[in-house]
């Protein structure tokens, strides 16, 4: 039986939506959200439990942290993913979320400035391959990047 499962017996409802909470008690899970969910949550008088994994956590304050000195954030992650939606929240609408560093090339402009960082949950190897590629292609070139390993350890 799964976690949710568990929780499902002892009467916890998954809230796709701020308007989908039912009570006064919410629990972020290990995934995190966007600081304006959050924001919205507390706005409307209801409890917290911060579940976040800590690493989601750490990824989520890097990705703040370089979006507030400058950088464009590209996330190397599933942007359909909720832990990559809610680290994108972080950064303020300076980031991006991608699997293929091509995808960068079709963005309207590309800032000089670019800090890359890695959903938590991704093969290690693949986040290496990513950069290598973002460092030898023409986006990069003249550009100032900074990469932070946000992968967790116990994915290695």
């Amino acid at each position: 039986m799964s976690v949710l499962q568990r929780l499902a017996e002892l009467g916890v409802r998954v809230a796709k939506g701020v308007d989908d909470i039912q009570g006064d008690i919410v629990a972020i899970s290990t995934h995190g959200v966007s600081p304006q969910l959050e924001s919205e949550i507390r706005a409307r008088h209801i409890d917290i439990i911060n579940t976040t994994c800590p690493f989601v956590h750490r990824a989520q304050l890097v990705a703040r942290k370089l979006a507030e000195s400058g950088f464009f954030v590209i996330i190397y992650g599933d942007a359909d993913h909720s832990e990559v939606k809610g680290i994108l929240g972080w950064t303020n609408g300076r980031g991006v979320a991608t699997l293929d560093e091509k995808s960068i090339a079709t963005l309207d402009h590309l800032p000089r400035r670019l800090g890359v960082l890695s959903q938590t949950t991704q093969i290690p190897v693949h986040f290496t391959e990513f950069v290598k590629k973002l460092i030898d292609s023409a986006l990069a070139k003249g550009s100032e990047l900074r990469i932070i390993d946000t992968i967790c350890y116990d994915i290695r």
